[in-house]
């Protein structure tokens, strides 16, 4: 599950820098907070355990 959370993770906040970069702030914000629902909801789905 770790795997799976690190790399959704690492593409959302590559997203919210290219947006910040390009002086999209709103998007980069919507990036982030869908990411950590989207963790959020894989982690409660899975378990502390990963199972």
């Amino acid at each position: 599950m770790y795997k799976k959370l690190y790399f959704m993770m690492f593409n959302r906040v590559t997203d919210a820098v290219n947006a910040l970069k390009e002086g999209r702030s709103e998007d980069a914000l919507r990036s982030l907070q869908g990411a950590q629902e989207e963790a959020e909801q894989i982690f409660i789905e899975n378990g502390e355990d990963g199972k």
